[in-house]
């Protein structure tokens, strides 16, 4: 809960993705042109919901609203999809999932 006596800090534009989509890029790659144009390239960095979590903690950020992508393909979408919603129940006093 955030105190009175402040205002919340919120981070209005994030991403995570499950785990799965970092150790195996090649093959969202080859399934997804959003994916492969952005996030494929091997120097892309890619937070999960608890890295998400414990970067907000070091920074003092409330909330932060987790946004999916603009996946090409639907089921990559849902899994995508997915993961936020299972992130925002599991962490639901900081993670605002958009879907």
């Amino acid at each position: 809960m955030i105190a009175q006596d402040r205002r919340a800090i919120i981070d209005v534009h994030t991403h995570i993705l499950p785990e799965s989509f970092r150790r195996e890029r090649a093959r969202y790659a080859l399934r997804d042109n959003t994916f492969a144009a952005l996030i494929a390239p091997p120097t892309t960095r890619i937070a999960t919901g608890d890295e998400l979590v414990a970067s907000m903690n070091s920074a003092g950020i409330d909330r932060s609203v987790a946004l999916g992508c603009g996946w090409t393909d639907i089921e990559v979408a849902r899994e995508s999809n997915d993961y936020l919603l299972e992130q925002a129940e599991a962490h639901p006093e900081q993670i605002i999932p958009f879907c």
